[in-house]
């Protein structure tokens, strides 16, 4: 196994900008069937999330892997001394019951079908798709594996055969057969608040919690396409979880908040919108609070409070406190705006109606 040096983009529908991704290659060494699948990163989760795909593909396990020296898979590689595989790799072999023997050091030669692939991987798909747009790495690999079928049922030059062929008269047979459950990568993290917007913030990203959990802190596990919300070790929601390169998207249940078809999660133009209805100094208040966070959908915690104020008070009014809170403040959060509007709307206390028992100041001074 291992990465190809060239790589792949994608293409963002909304913005049209180009996202790199990275192709795993994997060869079988007699048959030269190879396995290739594109990522978002290198990382240790996509690259042992490529070795179950590969194992499935295959249909089963070999005995032994021949991987390079990266750190998603080893630890320490001493050219005298024990090898380490880091404890995740390490888990995966053992789920799968396989040895992994990594290449030696600048040592290409340890592991010449994935390093003769890599070449020609990039004629059978990177070159076969140069003119293609794709818009979601499925939809990418997808297209590979259509690549891929034909480059394995090529003939060989100067032998009988394709690739498959030989693979499933030959090297099939041979394979160790695939575990009950597949190999899974996850992580947890703990402590995630439950934002008054019934959701919670992961990577950027929103996703819904049933309302009776707000306020309270809830635990995620994430694995490759899915997160899990968990209340005291018990599973409350799931969702698909987004792409790593996504921001500022949400992810709501239906019957996770009351009077759904009613809600709509607020975005950054639709806060300021509002604003510019209210008026210049509401408006400059809501863009210095989006301008201070690096990412801007994080400015919505701070901005819908304000915005719900505002409804209870005619915009000429509360146009009046955003104007004070920015005499007052730089950056004026709710407290702020709150505080210059109650001076503003404060009743003035009226004198109370006199009463013919009470005796004056007058009556004293009377002869």
């Amino acid at each position: 196994m291992d990465w190809s040096p060239p790589v792949m983009y994608l293409t963002d529908y909304a913005t049209h900008k180009h996202i790199k991704v990275y192709l795993f290659v994997a060869t079988l060494p007699y048959s030269q069937l190879s396995y290739v699948e594109a990522v978002y990163s290198m990382k240790q989760e996509d690259w042992l999330n490529c070795h179950v795909h590969m194992f499935e593909f295959i249909g089963g396990v070999p005995l032994q892997l021949v991987c390079d020296n990266l750190k998603t898979g080893v630890d320490e590689h001493p050219k005298f001394g024990e090898i380490v595989l880091n404890d995740d790799y390490l888990a995966l072999a053992e789920h799968y019951g396989i040895y992994i023997l990594p290449a030696r050091v600048k040592k290409p030669k340890d592991k010449p079908s994935a390093e003769g692939t890599v070449g020609k991987i990039a004629t059978a798909v990177i070159a076969a798709l140069r003119n293609d747009v794709f818009y979601s790495l499925d939809e990418l690999n997808e297209a590979i594996k259509r690549q891929m079928k034909i480059f394995n049922n090529r003939n060989f030059q100067k032998k009988e055969g394709t690739r498959q062929s030989v693979f499933d008269l030959e090297e099939k047979p041979a394979l160790q057969p695939l575990p009950a459950l597949p190999f899974e990568t996850c992580k947890w993290v703990y402590d995630r608040k439950v934002n008054f917007n019934s959701h919670i913030i992961y990577k950027y990203n929103w996703y819904s919690v049933p309302t009776k959990y707000i306020g309270n802190y809830v635990d995620l596990k994430i694995s490759r396409k899915k997160l899990e919300i968990f209340f005291k070790k018990e599973l409350v929601t799931s969702h698909t979880l987004f792409s790593d390169y996504e921001r500022g998207k949400y992810r709501t249940s239906d019957d996770h908040l009351p009077n759904y078809k009613s809600f709509k999660p607020w975005t950054v133009d639709e806060t300021l919108e509002y604003a510019k209805k209210i008026g210049p100094n509401c408006l400059e208040i809501f863009s210095r609070l989006v301008n201070e966070e690096k990412v801007k959908e994080q400015a919505i915690l701070a901005i819908v409070p304000i915005i719900e104020k505002s409804k209870a008070y005619p915009n000429d009014i509360f146009e009046r406190a955003c104007k004070d809170a920015l005499d007052i403040s730089s950056l004026p959060h709710y407290k702020v705006v709150v505080s210059c509007l109650n001076k503003i709307v404060r009743p003035v206390r009226k004198a109370k109606p006199s009463s013919p028992n009470l005796r004056g100041s007058d009556y004293y001074t009377k002869g």
